[in-house]
Formats: C-alpha cells, structure tokens, sequence
C-alpha cells in the first residue's frame, strides 16, 4: 500500500489544538425539536469562536406575547457542555432611531447546554425542563454528496501525518449511501449503508467489501459508518469514517478530507475532471 504525504493538509491537522476527532458544536441556527411546526416560534444562535469561545443568542417571547432576546457567553466544558450566565438588554438604537447604546436589563438565570454531536444537543433554560436542540437547515444539500472525489484519509496510530490518498464516489439516493474506492495502488473496495441526515450533515451506517489492504481488516464484510459528512460551499468533502469487524467494535476512525471533482456532461477520452461547478452545488456564482 502506498502513503502519499500531503503537507499542506497534514500540517493543518498536525497543527490542531483539538483532540482527535472532535466533534464541536456548528455555528448557525438552532432549534427547539419539539417546536418546529412552520410557524414563528424561537430559536438559538450560536456563534463559536477560537476552537471553543461561544456567544448565545436566545429569541423569544416574554409571558405578554411581546419579543425579545437573551445573550450568553463563555467556554465550552470537555468540548460537550456550555453553562452560563443569560442576560436580558435595554435601551439599545431602535429601526430608524438614533444611535445609543443598550446595556443590561437583568439577569434571567442560567443556561446549561449538552451537545450531544455538532448538530444535536439538550438545553435547560431558567425555569424550564431540558429540551432536544438540532442545528435547523433549511437546505437540502444531499445532491452534493453525489459525485466523485480526490480524498485522503486520516488516522491515527501508523496512519497519523501519512494519510491515505483515494478516489472515493458516492451515490445519496433517498436514504441509501453507495460508495466505490478506489486508490492509485490499485486497492478496490464499495461501501453501501444507510443515509440520514443530522444539521447540515448526513450519517450512514453500512457494510464494506472485502478491502483488507486499504483498512487492515480480516474479516470479508466489514462494519463502516460515515459521520458527519458534508461538502461545503467549494466542494470540499469533510467527515469521519469509522470501521471495525462490527457494530461492537473495536474501531478505527479516519478524518475523510477532500476535493469534488467531477465531469459534467459528456465524458470526452482522455480529459481530466475539473474541480465540481458552482451550479453543481446550487450557488449562482459564475464559473
């Protein structure tokens, strides 16, 4: 089997503060998963700053039915858990006033929060039970997950800072997940499982066929699980591949890191595949 050093990729990870395999929480919109009911309720907004820094946003409503919003900040406790203080504001700049600063209203109590993965979690606010939080999407972005793309893998232990390079296709139909992998070294191997999405990522949990070059496993059908895979808005292929003999393990897991690359429309003989279109990820930008 051959290694192929990428530097640049293997320096950003060798360089991480992180633990391995990390799994923080992701900026953006969250949501109250008993409350999602298409109409206008509250919800959360996390900004996460500086590996673990996390700034709360809470919009609400008050007992008379008028809105308003809390803040918190503070650190992130074992990467999992965020507790701090919520605080109402006064006396901020309204739509079309004059310029003047807000400053605090009171103290409304405390926020505790368990994330659970990056796109799931519980929160107790002050005077209420816990409750089931997901990142919101509104997106579908599984179209992404369809194509073909220049992968390495990243592992610990022999694999760690000499990562495994592949070409790695993925089909998303439905709730299925079909994978071929293929690596210059001539090593083969498919995947098929499971699809379900989690935030703006997606899970999969499936077999692997028989592969024992590329993952060091003996057995002829091999337990594999994606986790949190995505492609972000330039093509780039992020997630956690997980493999064992089965669901009870032991396991190995490998940060899966790459490019889209694919050819639209008529394959002509002996061009090369381009880096994935911008329409092909649903963005209007021109090429």
């Amino acid at each position: 089997m051959k290694f192929a050093f990428h530097a640049l990729i293997a320096t950003v990870i060798a360089n991480s503060a992180m633990p391995a395999f990390a799994a923080l929480p992701e900026q953006g919109y969250w949501s109250f998963d008993s409350e999602l009911n298409g109409k206008p309720g509250r919800g959360l907004q996390i900004e996460r700053q500086g590996g673990e820094t996390i700034i709360l946003s809470y919009y609400g409503y008050r007992q008379d039915g008028s809105a308003t919003f809390y803040q918190a900040s503070g650190q992130l406790a074992k990467q999992a858990t965020f507790t701090a203080d919520l605080y109402e504001y006064k006396n901020g700049p309204a739509l079309g006033g004059p310029v003047q600063s807000g400053e605090i209203s009171q103290k409304v109590g405390v926020v505790n929060i368990k994330f659970d993965t990056s796109q799931s979690g519980t929160i107790q606010l002050p005077g209420e039970s816990e409750l089931s939080i997901s990142r919101f999407v509104y997106a579908d972005t599984e179209r992404r997950l369809s194509n073909q793309f220049s992968v390495s893998f990243f592992g610990k232990d022999n694999y760690w800072g000499h990562p495994f390079s592949a070409k790695l296709t993925l089909r998303s139909t439905g709730k299925r997940l079909d994978a071929a992998l293929a690596s210059p070294g001539g090593v083969f191997c498919e995947y098929s499982g499971s699809l379900e999405r989690e935030g703006s990522a997606f899970n999969s949990v499936g077999q692997i066929t028989p592969c024992n070059e590329f993952f060091g496993t003996p057995d002829p059908l091999t337990y594999g699980r994606f986790m949190n895979l995505k492609v972000s808005d330039d093509g780039m292929l992020s997630g956690v591949y997980r493999s064992g003999p089965d669901q009870n393990g032991p396991f190995r897991d490998y940060h899966v890191l790459g490019l889209c690359y694919g050819l639209e429309g008529a394959v002509i003989t002996g061009s090369r595949p381009r880096p994935c279109t911008s329409k092909f990820l649903d963005l209007q930008a021109s090429e």
